[in-house]
């Protein structure tokens, strides 16, 4: 019992030692320069100014003035993406009426019956195996990708709806 007490008046003697540091400690802190760190940390801002390289540095711009030169800057940019798709559009060969090949990812796909239906076979087959591995669903994609675009929406949506319903197991 006696070696308790004594460890107990230990332990508040450093406690107390412990205490009297750090309230030694805030009190420098809060004497002390703050700098620009600690200013950025407590919300208060510093009087001393940053260095700068010019000796008149430019002054602050406001929300509104930020906000202007935004908008010009996004509106520069989609006039160039307009002029681009514009030039690109004027690309199309004449003589086929077909896009050049590159140009767009919508471009038309001649319908190939064979290929849909080997492609809904497979689709048929995976779901009678019940699972599909990782390697398989890219193959199909790959597959679905290069049919026309009613095509394509079917077989994903055959595809999803089977994964969906828990016939198909897998990840797309």
């Amino acid at each position: 019992m006696r070696g308790i007490i004594v460890v107990l008046v230990v332990q508040t003697v450093l406690m107390g030692i412990v205490l009297a540091k750090v309230i030694g400690i805030e009190e420098r802190t809060a004497t002390a320069v703050p700098s620009a760190s600690t200013a950025a940390l407590s919300g208060t801002p510093t009087t001393a100014q940053p260095k700068s390289r010019s000796p008149d540095p430019a002054p602050y711009l406001s929300e509104e003035q930020l906000r202007r030169i935004v908008r010009q800057e996004l509106s520069d940019q989609l006039d160039r993406l307009r002029r681009d798709e514009t030039t690109l559009a004027g690309t199309v060969d004449s003589r086929h009426n077909t896009s050049i090949p590159g140009l767009s990812p919508t471009a038309a796909v001649p319908r190939d019956p064979t290929a849909i239906e080997a492609v809904s076979h497979r689709i048929d087959y995976f779901i009678s195996l019940g699972s599909i591995s990782h390697t398989e669903m890219a193959d199909l994609q790959a597959e679905i990708a290069g049919l026309g675009d009613e095509d394509r929406k079917r077989m994903l949506t055959k595809l999803a709806r089977a994964m969906n319903t828990g016939q198909l197991k897998g990840r797309f």
